[in-house]
């Protein structure tokens, strides 16, 4: 049987009931304020990140070029260093830059697109020589031998940096073994060379 003298009277538990619901108010602000809290700095993370990954493409745009005609994606400043034909292949293979580790060492037309000024052996030209036709013998004829010398400035584009000089591609002659072609730069001229021979490297990558 429940002793009723000691339930608390009908104002007493008025009271209580006051108390309880106050209580439980108080809790309830403090959680929500506890969630907005949590929800304002996940906010200034996100937008922390995005300040980071804003901070990473800028300084990505001093290592690549973009070139928009071609959609073609160049390592802007080459290495300061000449290489033979198989080490230039696996330096670009193994390069990670600006975030892609895409790279490879262009093929002959695509280091023709970075040539500029030169309208001798521009893409489009009269210089056949090309991926699709890459034979010193049928391909390669006088107007490939580019423009005059260029002392002061190199045949490309002025955004990219480098020893203005011979570099290789990745295309072979497909007439003569052990050779591949390459492009000076200070001439805007395209040849051939022996693969053991030492050249400069730019590296390139497909804009996808």
């Amino acid at each position: 049987m429940i002793d009723c003298s000691i339930l608390p009277s009908k104002s007493g538990q008025l009271i209580l009931l006051f108390f309880v619901m106050s209580f439980l108010c108080c809790n309830d602000n403090s959680l929500l304020q506890k969630a907005e809290k949590n929800t304002a700095s996940e906010t200034d993370e996100i937008k922390s990140e995005a300040k980071v990954s804003g901070s990473i493409n800028q300084k990505n745009s001093t290592k690549i070029f973009v070139d928009t005609k071609s959609k073609l994606v160049w390592q802007r400043v080459s290495i300061n260093r000449n290489m033979n034909w198989e080490s230039a292949k696996k330096y670009c293979e193994n390069m990670t830059l600006a975030g892609y580790e895409d790279w490879r060492l262009p093929s002959l037309s695509e280091i023709r697109t970075l040539i500029r000024g030169c309208p001798a052996t521009e893409i489009g030209s009269q210089c056949r020589a090309m991926d699709s036709c890459p034979s010193w013998d049928n391909c390669r004829t006088e107007v490939c031998e580019g423009c005059k010398d260029k002392s002061s400035a190199c045949y490309w584009p002025k955004q990219i940096e480098g020893r203005c000089n011979w570099y290789y591609t990745s295309t072979p002659d497909s007439t003569k073994k052990g050779d591949a072609w390459n492009l000076d730069f200070q001439r805007a001229l395209i040849g051939t060379t022996y693969t053991w021979r030492k050249n400069y490297v730019r590296c390139v990558r497909f804009d996808k």
